[in-house]
């Protein structure tokens, strides 16, 4: 037989001829982003929280970046909201955020220095704005309690392994839906307490209660187990809770408007901000049929009425809350309230409509 047609042996495995190459491993992959929620590197242009705003509710940066500067001309909100989350939210590529590398918990790109002066800058801020005010207690503790949750649920788990992944246990989802279960029960309590006329409940109060309870809840959950917090949701909130406390806090003109005879009585008043008062209780609406139209858009709108004249009220708030003759309605664009009352002596005594809308504020009418 001959030797050209038996069959080559194979190569040593460290001979270097006909080795058999095997491809690299796959690059491990890169860890999951920070809550979903980082500041970019590109399209910055200052710090990138609008941008990283924007990518985390799926909306346009530019939204973004004309709120704040408005909420900023509101008793300096807008800054502060930008402060906060320049502090709050990791840059793109870092590990941690700026607050907790202040902490100690990892390295940002962000110099130390400058993180202890955007911390102190925030919290001087925030009591300067609503440390005073009614409910500052509130907002205090729940924004205090939002950034421990921030901190305690945004911790990265480590590198990942070469074993298969394994599947998630069921007690992040039970978490969450237990702590929205409490945080609806809790507001829907304050909700009827207002109903009830057992207190008067500002819109920021809803906003507090619900970031309190759901900061809290978190933060319990995070020491039984992983539990990212609800971004998207916390942010709605710190929005609501910022721009109805600007409604409040901002330095807005007085108007108190007292006409002296039904002459005087303009069938229109709008303004930009301001709180406005609209005293009728010297005028006499005897055979008269008036209808008055007021607009603010950030601020209120205070109307005093004789006791006798008939008066129909629409009221309309977008964020905040309105109040006439036992009707209410608070929070994000609430319904429309309407409702007649005929004073005193029943029917009689002339009529009044009042048509009042504010964008930004609060309604009341009043006898």
């Amino acid at each position: 037989m001959s030797t050209d047609s038996l069959p080559e042996e194979p190569a040593a495995p460290n001979s270097g001829v006909g080795t058999t190459q095997y491809p690299p491993p796959p690059p491990a992959p890169p860890p999951p982003p920070y809550l979903g929620l980082v500041r970019p590197v590109n399209g910055r242009y200052i710090a990138g929280v609008c941008a990283g705003l924007a990518r985390a509710t799926n909306t346009d940066p530019v939204l973004w970046r004309i709120l704040l500067p408005a909420l900023t001309l509101l008793g300096g909100v807008g800054l502060l909201i930008y402060v906060v989350g320049w502090l709050l939210i990791p840059s793109e590529g870092d590990p941690v955020s700026p607050f907790e590398s202040l902490i100690g918990r990892g390295r940002s790109s962000t110099a130390p220095w400058l993180a202890a002066v955007l911390t102190t800058v925030a919290v001087f801020a925030f009591v300067g704005m609503f440390g005073h005010s009614p409910g500052g207690g509130a907002l205090l503790f729940a924004v205090a309690v939002g950034v421990l949750v921030l901190v305690l649920s945004g911790k990265r788990s480590g590198p990942p392994s070469a074993s298969p992944p394994v599947p998630p246990a069921p007690r992040p989802t039970a978490a969450r839906r237990i702590v929205f279960s409490l945080m609806l029960l809790a507001v829907g309590g304050l909700a009827l307490l207002d109903l009830a006329n057992v207190a008067v409940v500002p819109a920021g109060a809803y906003f507090a209660l619900a970031l309190a309870v759901l900061g809290v809840g978190m933060m319990v959950a995070a020491f039984f187990g992983r539990v990212r917090g609800p971004v998207t949701l916390g942010i709605v909130l710190l929005l609501g809770l910022a721009i109805s406390g600007a409604a409040d806090t901002a330095d807005m003109r007085e108007l108190d408007l007292r006409p002296a005879s039904l002459s005087d009585l303009s069938d229109s008043y709008t303004c930009d901000t301001a709180r406005l008062t609209l005293d009728l209780t010297q005028l006499n609406f005897s055979g008269a049929d008036r209808t008055v139209d007021i607009t603010v858009d950030v601020g209120s709108i205070r109307v005093l009425l004789p006791s006798d004249v008939d008066t129909t009220v629409s009221a309309k708030v977008d964020v905040g809350n309105a109040y006439a003759f036992g009707s209410r309605a608070s929070g994000i664009d609430p319904d429309r309230i309407t409702a007649t009352d005929l004073g005193s002596d029943g029917a009689g005594g002339g009529s009044l409509h009042i048509n009042a809308n504010v964008d930004v504020g609060k309604i009341e009418v009043l006898r």
